[in-house]
């Protein structure tokens, strides 16, 4: 229906001219949801659009403040509606006087839209040399000019028993005829055509794509948005609401670190929007959640299990007898200083005990990979607990994937409100140091969250990690005394 792919030819003329109608109007479809007439509740299956044309100066209201929704329009102010959808309107006044039919008079107030539309071949009048311009607009008549504004008449298949069936046809395809209450045969309402209208213009605008599809992962992922439709934007929630132009802005890739169910939509000229896209996400756990300490340097993490020692914490095992199914290991962590053990996890098989640091583990039949997980130990006193109102046994209360640790000392940050500043962003998603990594992103890699460039090699953490694929920990990846930053500025490999 809505959102359906065109040719790129086809979709460049329509946004174009959308662009222009709207390019020098502020007003957008999320204001035009405050415009109010007398007559509209807002709940109205036409109240969305019918303030949306008004506000684009497609569809009037009366002088009253009422809309009238259930109204007819005769054939000559539908004339004039398709003539302002395809930006015509300055060429209709210039075009007043004789039309092609001998029922409109040249001071006939729509001739100038009755010529437009004719040259555009929207309009055609009976096949008599008459338009009927004060007769009410059918049903079927108002879809096919609507049809033919868009430049969809070549699609249609020509029934030589019913004129209006190929149309039809086209508009329920293309998402026109969605909603509406009339039917052909009946004049058509002035609610059916600001809905027929809107989506006339919003049906060639392609929904986001999502890069990543709906379903379970193990930590944070990264999910980039992409519209297909030219000189859009694309606006998106994580918290299943509904998303409008108040809503976050993408403009960088999104880390999804928690369940959510991302929404996203395409938005023409901040006018136009497209249908939602919609991806569900279920995030297991594989980090100690938060973290990134008094700079990041160190944080909690989950480290694959390995015989000896490993990074922030060490891991003693002993296997019992030969490798196979059903063989007892005996697992021990030691967390090294300032990390406390967490828990175990196994891709397969069974623990004793698994949130005690010393258990026994049943090897299922086949690999399984078993990891330790650590947390950096919260360092915020039982004072600062009381004084910001955090619960003195979560190393995150807001659950955000920040810390308590983290939101008070280096993002400041409320550790109590997901989204501190209620501009839709999640703090975890936010950008401290405005280095493109998100505060989240930074504290899986480990670096300073509120410092561009964690080691001091002259290259930002974000140009480190995505540009020239070294470590923003390690000033010198390659270890050959020359700093990552200086091999840059020489033109060498880092």
């Amino acid at each position: 229906m809505k959102g359906t792919a065109v040719s790129m030819k086809k979709l460049t003329s329509i946004c174009l001219s959308v662009v222009m109608l709207i390019s020098t109007l502020s007003a957008n479809i999320f204001a035009a949801e405050n415009k109010t007439f007398t007559d509209v509740k807002g709940t109205e299956y036409y109240a969305t659009e019918a303030s949306a044309l008004t506000e684009l100066d497609i569809l009037e209201g009366y002088e009253d403040g009422s809309f009238g929704a259930n109204k007819n329009i005769t054939r000559a102010e539908m004339a004039a509606i398709v003539c302002r959808m395809i930006n015509k309107e300055d060429l209709a006044n210039k075009s007043k006087g004789t039309t092609p039919f001998d029922d409109v008079i040249d001071s006939h107030w729509a001739s100038g839209y009755i010529n437009v539309a004719a040259d555009e071949k929207i309009i055609n009048g009976d096949g008599n040399g008459k338009f009927r311009p004060e007769d009410s607009v059918s049903y079927e008549e108002a879809i096919k000019m609507v049809v033919c504004s868009l430049n969809m008449a070549n699609e249609v298949v020509v029934d030589k028993d019913d004129w209006s069936k190929g149309y039809i046809e086209i508009a329920n395809k293309k998402g026109i005829t969605d909603n509406l209450k009339g039917k052909k045969g009946e004049s058509a309402t002035r609610g059916d055509i600001a809905v027929m209208s809107y989506n006339g213009l919003t049906c060639n605008i392609v929904k986001p794509e999502i890069s990543l599809e709906s379903g379970t992962y193990t930590g944070s992922k990264t999910v980039k948005l992409t519209s297909s439709t030219e000189g859009s934007e694309i606006y998106y929630t994580v918290d299943g609401t509904q998303p409008t132009i108040k809503s976050t802005k993408y403009t960088k890739a999104i880390t999804i670190s928690k369940n959510c169910t991302l929404k996203a939509i395409t938005v023409v000229n901040n006018v136009l929007v497209s249908d939602e896209a919609v991806a569900e996400y279920t995030i297991k756990r594989s980090s100690g959640g938060g973290g990134g300490g008094g700079g990041g340097s160190s944080r909690p993490t989950t480290y694959s299990l390995s015989f000896g020692t490993i990074e922030n914490g060490t891991v003693n095992v002993t296997v019992a007898g030969k490798y196979s199914a059903n063989v007892v290991i005996d697992l021990v962590a030691t967390p090294a200083d300032g990390y406390l053990f967490e828990k175990w996890e196994a891709t397969a098989g069974t623990f004793e005990d698994a949130t005690s640091a010393s258990t026994k583990f049943t090897m299922p039949a086949g690999n399984t990979e078993i990891v330790a997980l650590f947390t950096q130990e919260e360092k915020v006193s039982d004072e600062v607990e009381t004084l910001f109102g955090t619960d003195p046994d979560k190393n995150d209360t807001d659950e955000d994937g920040l810390s308590d640790y983290v939101e008070i000392y280096i993002t400041h940050t409320n550790p109590l409100i997901v989204d501190t500043d209620e501009n839709g962003i999640n703090d975890a998603n936010e950008d401290l140091d405005g280095d493109l990594l998100s505060n989240i992103e930074e504290v899986e890699l480990g670096t300073l969250l509120n410092k561009k460039d964690s080691d001091s090699d002259d290259l930002t953490d974000y140009d480190e990690i995505e540009n020239y694929k070294t470590l923003p920990l390690n000033e010198d990846t390659d270890g050959d005394g020359l700093t990552d930053g200086d091999e840059v500025k020489l033109e060498l490999n880092p």
